[in-house]
């Protein structure tokens, strides 16, 4: 597809160029001033003098990989390629049309993947769940979706490798089911991920994703149950844990004695759960699972029942407090 690879192309440009935009804007020296206002003169480069332009950008392009050691490798393989490659693909009239654009820049780390994806399998192999999978949209965002995905998989790779098996392997070696005392590692794209969740939700175990789709993916399950009044939240460190409703804050219900206390009293179940007062969360999650059998909900839930008995919210945490007994 033309335009998903002058897309790329344009990622590939932009992405050094902003880089060298905030580095002028942190840099502690008193030239940094000067460098940033070097850097704001690009759009009018490009859009001026498509000659000056290919030489503007190649220019920036080995300033910033020398000043900026950290920055990919893949930059230096392509930097001889970039001028015919802005030829080839048009792109030179595309980065102009970008000169009154809101451009982000989205950081994606190897630190901070594997950090997650560590985390999710060690979960799951406390846990004797069936898999971890990892969601992304790396066949558009190569270079930060794309890198998420590897950069899971390598850490599945290299820390658990003993215990885990890729969907590849399973489907290749094991006609298709995984061998016992095995964890699957699979990846999905993201919007694929959207409708499975809907249609084969058994398909899905833990899910490892970043920030954005982990938003939507989250509410779209939470749906499913009963809506986000119902989804518990915790923020897991390695040694340190955070316990939360997801919905956040709902200031017009304050005081009415209305809302669904469900995804707060299963926040509190998940920090019994960390706490390892595993007896403790089973009787709160056992107490919920008979009061909603019996159909005495909240509103939110009760407008979704046939024949429920709707309750306030301290009536309602009276009711699974009966049920623990």
């Amino acid at each position: 597809d033309a335009g998903e690879e002058r897309g790329e192309v344009v990622e590939v440009v932009l992405r050094p160029v902003l880089a060298g935009v905030v580095m002028a804007l942190r840099a502690p020296d008193p030239h940094a001033e000067e460098t940033f206002a070097r850097s704001k003169l690009n759009w009018q480069l490009l859009r001026s003098d498509e000659h000056a332009s290919l030489r503007w950008l190649y220019a920036e392009l080995l300033r910033i990989r020398r000043e900026t050691p950290a920055l990919p490798s893949y930059l230096l393989s392509r930097r001889k390629c970039l001028l015919q490659l802005l030829d080839d693909r048009g792109v030179i009239a595309l980065i102009a049309d970008l000169h009154d654009a809101g451009v982000g820049l989205k950081p994606m780390t190897p630190f901070g993947t594997k950090r997650l994806v560590r985390k999710a399998i060690r979960f799951a192999l406390d846990h004797g769940r069936r898999g971890v999978t990892i969601v992304h949209k790396g066949n558009i965002m190569k270079y930060t979706e794309g890198a998420f995905r590897e950069w899971g998989y390598e850490v599945a790779r290299e820390e658990f490798g003993d215990v885990t098996i890729t969907w590849d392997e399973v489907s290749k070696r094991h006609d298709g089911k995984v061998p016992p005392g095995r964890l699957l590692i699979q990846d999905y794209i993201a919007d694929v991920t959207f409708q499975h969740l809907l249609t084969r939700p058994r398909d899905f175990d833990i899910i490892a994703t970043g920030n954005l789709n982990g938003d939507y993916l989250s509410d779209a399950v939470a749906a499913q149950v009963g809506g986000i009044g119902m989804a518990p939240g915790g923020n897991i460190s390695d040694f340190h844990a955070v316990f939360e409703a997801t919905h956040g804050t709902a200031p017009k219900y304050a005081g009415l004695d209305k809302v669904n206390p469900g995804s707060v009293t299963l926040s509190g179940v998940m920090m019994l759960e960390y706490m390892g007062w595993g007896e403790a969360a089973q009787r709160i999650t056992k107490a919920l699972e008979k009061t909603f059998k019996q159909k005495v909900v909240t509103y939110d839930l009760a407008r979704l029942m046939d024949g429920a008995r709707e309750v306030k919210t301290s009536e309602f945490a009276t009711a699974v407090i009966d049920n623990m007994g």
